[in-house]
């Protein structure tokens, strides 16, 4: 590969981390997967996953669904991550998935999000070779 520039960006302050994924394979079809990052997907295997084509409802209900969402919506006086810009997030990587079938895995882990914003921090994209 040929390497055409590198992008740094600022890193938001005071955020939580999140893992994104989407996943095709030949049992499955294509699936997105949603959950904290890091050791709460490794260890705790704390995930929401649903068949690509998911809208933001449903994507929204992933959050929701997992054991640690009541992190991301603010516990113990913490404010609430911005949902919506972490909707937005996942929805443009489900379209980019779909729309290439040479890619066989997306591995965003981690985004961080805060109260006002959401950033995609480590992506890996798998191709077909």
């Amino acid at each position: 590969a040929e390497i055409l520039g590198v992008t740094f960006q600022e890193m938001l302050p005071k955020s939580r981390e999140v893992f994104i994924g989407c996943k095709r394979d030949s049992s499955f079809w294509e699936v997105i997967l949603v959950g904290m990052w890091g050791i709460f997907v490794n260890i705790y295997e704390d995930v929401a996953l649903k068949l690509a084509g998911v809208w933001r409802e449903e994507i929204m209900w992933m959050f929701q669904s997992l054991k640690w969402y009541q992190i991301l919506a603010g516990a113990r006086g913490e404010s609430s991550i911005h949902f919506e810009s972490l909707i937005d997030i996942v929805e443009k990587i489900q379209e980019i998935f779909v729309s290439f079938p040479e890619i066989t895995e997306i591995d965003i882990n981690p985004a961080f999000a805060n109260e006002k914003n959401a950033i995609i921090v480590d992506a890996k994209l798998y191709l077909k070779y």
